[in-house]
């Protein structure tokens, strides 16, 4: 349900809240919310109260009423340069939430007995049961110079949180985080009369390991990262390519290992651009009636997108301390990947494969014990539209693996 009364707005229902940001990302659950806009539209309050986890059916009614799994909050966005609004985003958002914490986490809660924090890798699902609760508050300010060469973002974020769950002696372990991000876009450039577009990045991000809120429960604690990443656009071609770096135990405790990653990746997706004109052939003196434009033939491989990627993770403990007793992580992975798509009329189909190389060289573990393989996924989709609400999508997939 939405309604609307001079600047004021309310949702009530399954709906998104934001913006996105280190305590609130993508969040989007059933409950209710209120915004006010100022006259010039450059001021914006949202308050909101929602169900912390997801629901389905009429569980909860509107999601507004359960007070140990309640997600209440406010979020103040501001565009404070009156003659160009648009070149400075100022945001600062409030959340109290009580619920279950669903979601990637990386956390070991047994700081100081030398089994380590984060490991590295990419986590679970974490499905404690217990009810936890907590507080954070963080600030953003997003903004571009004023020929929009670059543009600037900073975020600072402060969480309270209970890993133990509600009612427990311990409390509530508060801890930071904070991102800077600057990005270059030059002048569009044409080569041959087609554009040429393409951006820089660079990204520093700290998260504490106590950092955690159960409004982006995918957000991993204790990491450091610093990253570069670009992109490119020309002539049907689009390039990504990202280089970075990061590692865990951030508070440099002495009893913890020091896990880094080094990640690279590069993806290249090409689409032809063929113009489809259709060819009417001029009419002859004593033709009965102008021929028809010449109807176009069924082609299997009509508007193709082609993409290639490489991917490599190289995973390795560079700090170990004293009396560790743990895995000694150290491992590399490469995944190459082609992929294929085609829509010769309302329905597509795609054809794909990757192949991924893990080598696994930690100590402390019998070589018949390592995961090091091969693997090979083949696959091969179709996507075809029934009616506007129903699409059929059946895949066939081969997997080979060598361990």
């Amino acid at each position: 349900f939405t309604g609307d009364a001079g600047r004021t707005s309310f949702k009530l229902g399954h709906h998104p809240v934001g913006p996105n940001s280190m305590i609130l990302a993508d969040f989007n659950r059933r409950g209710a919310s209120a915004e006010y806009r100022s006259a010039d539209q450059r001021a914006k309050l949202t308050g909101f109260t929602m169900h912390s986890e997801p629901i389905t059916g009429f569980r909860s009614g509107f999601g507004v009423s359960s007070d140990d799994h309640q997600t209440s909050g406010a979020i103040v966005v501001f565009n404070p340069i009156k003659s160009a609004p648009e070149r400075l985003f100022i945001s600062t958002t409030y959340v109290n939430s009580s619920g279950q914490d669903v979601g990637t986490s990386a956390i070991d809660t047994t700081k100081g007995t030398g089994t380590g924090s984060a490991t590295g890798d990419a986590g679970g699902l974490s499905t404690s049961g217990l009810t936890h609760e907590g507080q954070a508050v963080g600030l953003v300010a997003d903004g571009t110079t004023q020929n929009k060469r670059w543009r600037f973002r900073g975020e600072y974020a402060r969480s309270e949180f209970d890993f133990n769950g509600i009612n427990v002696a311990s409390g509530k372990e508060d801890d930071d985080a904070y991102s800077l991000v600057a990005v270059y876009t030059p002048k569009e450039r044409l080569i041959k009369t087609n554009p040429l577009t393409w951006n820089l990045g660079f990204e520093h991000r700290r998260i504490g390991q106590l950092f955690r809120t159960l409004t982006n429960p995918g957000l991993l604690s204790d990491r450091l990262s610093d990253r570069a990443y670009m992109s490119a656009n020309y002539k049907g071609w689009a390039l990504n390519a990202t280089a970075g770096t990061e590692s865990d135990n951030v508070d440099d405790d002495p009893l913890l290992p020091r896990v880094r990653q080094d990640l690279y990746s590069i993806n290249a997706t090409f689409t032809p651009t063929t113009a489809e004109v259709a060819v009417t052939p001029e009419a002859k003196p004593g033709d009965p009636t102008p021929p028809s434009a010449q109807l176009k033939k069924f082609n299997l491989f009509d508007k193709p997108t082609y993409t290639l990627a490489f991917a490599r993770t190289d995973q390795e403990m560079k700090k170990i301390p004293s009396g560790f007793s743990g895995t000694l992580t150290k491992n590399l992975h490469h995944v190459i990947s082609a992929n294929a798509s085609f829509t010769p009329g309302k329905w597509t189909w795609t054809a794909g494969h990757a192949f991924t190389i893990s080598d696994d060289d930690s100590a402390n573990i019998l070589p018949a014990n390592r995961n090091s393989f091969t693997n090979n996924i083949t696959d091969l989709g179709f996507s075809v539209p029934i009616n506007e609400r129903v699409t059929i999508a059946p895949t066939l997939q081969f997997n080979l693996q060598d361990n």
